[in-house]
């Protein structure tokens, strides 16, 4: 592909290049390229010096992510992630046992030697071993840890945004869904603005090795934000709180759709004995009442409000209501946002209770009676056999 000319936009350090043909391409900051010399090759590590960070809350001029309705009709190209970015080298590329054996036994091969089985002790450690990967850890200049960061191990020169927040509290989830253009992303609140440190280890097999040390860099503000919080500390530490009450709520959720599922399988179960007896049947009952309760405390009324009938607002209407104008504004929290937090918080804590009674106290019971009657196997439920 010709290309006709090049650019330097000098504020970012960006490298543009043109062709005149299909179009232009930008290679975002490559000042590493420029910063590298022959002795950071010859080491087996480095982070480059890093470049002060912007944080901000990105607008959507067309009303949602990326292209919105608009088609691919309409040009767009993705910006570059909002943060920090950490630029670093690695000389070498960490090879598995299993890695290393194949490679012996490529060569072997070429050589014309004979390739030996390996041994059972050899494929139980390949088995058994762990994946290596590279570990930044970012801390604040108390030494408090604010995020830590997980990538793959790959050699040369490479590089890894900070969105400069904290993680996510969101349940886990091994099989999440894709990120639509709807909905705001899985995000955790925004870091102070200030001074930072990050520090780059590897993992081996299960053993952390720090590699380089922490190198310093500053997390800055966009700017011109139309009604900036006076106290930017006491806007993180209102946001921090939220969001453990996020935590805690979103962590009350998934414990009662851990409930639901158990109970549907007992369900199942109790009906597989040859003859249920009431007993079983009047305390499922009474499990299922209680857990309806307490989805309609912390959910709201669903029947009110199918009949548009006036009810008091949910514990997760006003978590979620003041989470989601915090998590798209810089803005200080008004008052009604601190009392909607106090208000779901309060609220809550009894209702949380009433979730580990159900199941550390009222299902275990139930499901002693299950074992007791033969019933088959349900999940979380303990065997008994002599």
């Amino acid at each position: 592909m010709a290309v006709r000319d090049l650019a330097i936009q000098k504020r970012e350090n960006d490298l543009v290049i043109a062709t005149f043909g299909r179009g232009f391409y930008v290679l975002d900051d490559y000042s590493p390229l420029r910063m590298m010399k022959e002795a950071d090759l010859q080491a087996d590590s480095k982070i480059f010096p890093i470049k002060s960070g912007l944080i901000y809350i990105e607008n959507l001029p067309l009303g949602l992510r990326e292209k919105a309705f608009q088609g691919h009709s309409y040009f767009t190209t993705p910006n570059p992630p909002i943060g920090v970015s950490f630029n670093y080298f690695i000389k070498e590329e960490v090879k598995t046992l299993k890695d290393k054996r194949q490679e012996a036994e490529k060569e072997a091969i070429k050589n014309g030697k004979p390739i030996r089985y390996p041994t059972y002790e050899e494929l139980m450690a390949e088995e058994r071993e762990q994946d290596p990967y590279l570990e930044f850890t970012i801390r604040d200049l108390s030494g408090n840890v604010v995020r830590k960061l997980k990538t793959g191990v790959s050699k040369g020169v490479n590089r890894i945004v900070w969105d400069g927040r904290y993680a996510s509290v969101s349940p886990i989830n091994l099989s999440p869904r894709p990120e639509g253009i709807f909905g705001p992303l899985d995000e955790g609140i925004l870091a102070m603005p200030g001074a930072y440190t990050v520090s780059l280890g590897q993992s081996i097999n299960g053993e952390m090795k720090e590699l380089v040390g922490p190198v310093q860099f500053e997390l800055q503000t966009l700017g011109g934000v139309t009604l900036p919080a006076t106290d930017r500390k006491a806007l993180v530490e209102f946001q921090q709180e939220a969001q453990e009450l996020r935590r805690a709520f979103t962590g009350a959720s998934a414990m009662l759709g851990d409930i639901n599922n158990r109970l549907k399988h007992i369900r199942k179960a109790v009906y597989a004995i040859p003859t249920p007896t009431a007993d079983l049947t009047n305390s499922l009952k009474a499990i299922d009442d209680k857990v309806y309760e307490i989805r309609k405390a912390l959910n709201g009324d669903g029947v009110a409000g199918e009949l548009d009938m006036g009810a008091p607002a949910s514990v997760s209407s006003r978590i979620f209501g003041v989470t989601y104008d915090m998590w798209s504004s810089t803005s200080a929290p008004t008052q009604t946002m601190r009392d909607g937090i106090r208000i779901a918080g309060e609220e809550f804590k009894p209702q949380l209770a009433a979730i580990k009674q159900v199941l550390n106290v009222d299902i275990k019971q139930l499901e002693k009676k299950l074992e007791e009657a033969g019933a088959p196997y349900t999940p979380g439920r303990e065997v008994d056999w002599e």
